[in-house]
């Protein structure tokens, strides 16, 4: 008789034929004790993505669960299908996630975060650090997700986040995550957006705080030049800036506005910032920082006057270094 698994791995996956092996055999890695089961999601890639994926689940058919598409649903629209359908579909007291072209490098990774939260029931989700490589596999100067500017509201990471921790935007990569295994209910705006990371957060932190470990113990492959890793590109910061303010915005109707003063004033920073981007060199409107300014002030006019004065602060001395 086969046990039920106490941890639901839940993998995606789309053309990752060059990474998936690797990102699977850091799971068989894992030193346990307890079952596990593997839920793979393949949105119809054109590589050879299915054939590993078929590979492994002939030597694994305990453990690996495939869960193939053979029409593309991202480009029609339905995003993050996946994610839902694997997590219904999960019967594991716990759900850990790592999506195809990601893996881990500790192998007590699964058995830290599961003692963990079997002795702390307070808290929902229990993640740690992720260290960021090339797609290559090469280090990048040691950079780790923690140590990311992105986020402008929290500078330092801590070791326990709560929902409103969680308003300010990506806080741990999606790689070091395991939570209790409870209904997610997705809103149907989500497929809107082109990463679901931060929306997931706050409905996962809405049931119980976030407990972050510092051992690194997962790989996200980047260039480093995407929307959500890089503040240098004004263009990109412009995006996530507006996608993160619209996703805080969406989310406070979600939550029947229970804290709208708290996403009120994360919104207000968003167009402070948005301001300063317009009123930057190389990237300036003055027409465009001024809407984004009334729009701050209509927000929170203190969080408005405040990070205002701070921004333009830091523009002068920049200027006069």
């Amino acid at each position: 008789m086969i046990k039920r698994p106490l941890v639901s791995i839940v993998c995606l996956t789309f053309n990752h034929e060059e990474y998936l092996e690797q990102c699977l055999e850091s799971f068989f890695l894992q030193e346990v004790e307890f079952q596990i089961e593997i839920l793979i999601h393949d949105d119809a890639s054109t590589d050879g993505t299915v054939d590993i994926i078929d590979r492994y689940k002939e030597k694994y058919p305990n453990v690996i669960k495939p869960i193939l598409q053979t029409e593309n649903q991202f480009s029609q629209g339905k995003g993050f299908v996946g994610l839902g359908l694997c997590f219904e579909l999960a019967v594991g007291k716990y759900i850990a996630y790592c999506e195809g072209d990601d893996y881990w490098i500790d192998s007590l990774k699964l058995k830290k975060q599961v003692e963990f939260l079997e002795a702390n029931k307070k808290f929902h989700v229990c993640t740690h650090d992720t260290e960021i490589r090339d797609s290559t596999g090469s280090k990048k100067n040691g950079v780790l997700f923690s140590k990311l500017l992105y986020n402008i509201f929290l500078k330092e990471p801590k070791q326990v986040y709560t929902l409103q921790d969680t308003f300010t935007g990506n806080i741990f990569h999606i790689s070091s995550i395991m939570f209790r295994n409870e209904e997610v209910n997705f809103p149907i705006w989500v497929n809107r957006f082109s990463a679901c990371d931060m929306v997931l957060f706050m409905l996962l932190a809405k049931r119980g705080d976030i407990y972050y470990m510092k051992d690194i113990m997962s790989v996200y492959r980047s260039n480093l030049n995407s929307v959500t890793r890089t503040r240098k590109e004004y263009s990109s910061q412009i995006l996530f800036f507006r996608m993160s303010l619209n996703i805080v915005r969406l989310m406070n109707r979600h939550f029947d506005r229970e804290y709208q003063n708290a996403m009120y004033q994360i919104i207000s920073r968003y167009y402070v910032e948005l301001a300063l981007v317009y009123l930057r060199k190389g990237n300036r409107s003055v027409k465009k920082a001024a809407e984004m300014g009334r729009l701050a002030r209509k927000y929170d006019v203190r969080v408005y006057y405040k990070y205002s004065l701070i921004g333009i602060f830091n523009i002068i001395k920049h200027r006069l270094t």
